[in-house]
């Protein structure tokens, strides 16, 4: 789902870990969503329109890259985890 994370627990820990900066960058303006949270916002979102969305803006932010133009970089969002 997110950088590898599939469960609710796991996206949760996941922005917690990565600071104050991705959360106002991802447009929460106190600490980021609990599991809970989670769950109950992302059971009415399309999927697919999610993953489009962020996919269309991670290439964006990837394109704006010094020196990545011609260079194609999976987006992270779409990755799947190792293993």
């Amino acid at each position: 789902m997110l950088c590898g994370y599939r469960s609710y627990t796991a996206i949760a820990e996941w922005g917690r870990h990565y600071g104050e900066h991705l959360v106002r960058a991802l447009g929460f303006t106190h600490r980021p969503p609990c599991a809970a949270t989670l769950h109950t916002v992302l059971r009415y979102v399309d999927r697919e329109t999610v993953e489009a969305k962020l996919g269309a803006w991670a290439e964006g932010l990837l394109g704006a890259t010094p020196g990545s133009q011609g260079t194609r970089r999976p987006s992270p969002l779409m990755a799947s985890p190792a293993g």
